[in-house]
């Protein structure tokens, strides 16, 4: 699980390095902050492949924030092992801002989340909404799309 944690966190830091994003609220001073919202029990893990890195010529950072937290500050928000209600919160308070989602349920992706871990033949895979993003401003590298599974008809909030 630890290793788990690790592999995923590198990949949102790549992620990041693919991804442009539209707008310009964040100047040079600033920290490029992935956010991890829900289990956080591989916090040291996590921290340890995010933090002290360079984004987009920015230093990193990792927040561990609860659901109701303000998220304005994130480039990148992870969710993880969320109630359904808590998802939900949280994806209408990120509606219109230009922060790429991460998760790992197949309702995050229903409910307008952008790349989706998932797991096959034993290995760590993802899975991306290019229309979620773009929704966003986000615009996703080709580099990146041709290594990712494209998910489609997950636009639709679940009911």
């Amino acid at each position: 699980q630890a290793a788990e944690s690790e592999v995923k966190a590198a990949f949102i830091l790549n992620f990041a390095k693919f991804i442009e994003w539209s707008d310009d609220q964040w100047s040079s001073e600033s920290k490029f902050n992935f956010c991890f919202i829900g289990s956080d029990r591989y916090k040291k893990e996590i921290r340890k492949q995010i933090e002290n890195k360079k984004v987009k010529g920015l230093e990193t950072g990792a927040n561990f924030l609860s659901y109701t937290d303000s998220l304005e500050d994130c480039r990148v928000v992870f969710m993880r092992d969320l109630e359904p209600s808590q998802l939900t919160y949280i994806m209408e308070s990120l509606d219109g801002l230009n922060i790429l989602t991460v998760g790992e349920s197949e309702q995050f992706m229903r409910n307008g989340g952008m790349i989706r871990f998932y797991a096959s033949q034993g290995k760590i895979r993802f899975e991306i909404d290019p229309v979620a993003a773009k929704q966003a401003n986000l615009n996703i590298s080709s580099k990146l799309l041709n290594l990712a599974r494209i998910a489609s008809n997950n636009n639709e909030p679940s009911k």
